[in-house]
């Protein structure tokens, strides 16, 4: 996966590299085997920044994407 460390804006966004990392992977759907870490995923599931669904594959949520927007790492 892309560096996308030199387009963080904040000290905030740099402390959560792995958290963003994973987010930015579940942009496209993403089998759990496949992901960067089940544990960065469980806590962006908590905050509601994506989802897991059936068999076992995860997806980012609307709030997710507005997240990533907000750092300027995607533009929806």
């Amino acid at each position: 996966m892309a560096d996308y460390a030199n387009l963080y804006k904040t000290d905030a966004a740099t402390n959560q590299k792995g958290r963003i990392e994973q987010l930015l992977q579940l942009l496209r759907l993403t089998w759990d085997g496949d992901l960067v870490s089940k544990t960065e995923r469980d806590v962006l599931e908590k905050f509601g920044l994506c989802q897991s669904i059936a068999g076992g594959f995860n997806l980012i949520t609307p709030r997710g994407v507005e997240i990533l927007s907000q750092l300027g790492l995607i533009h929806p």
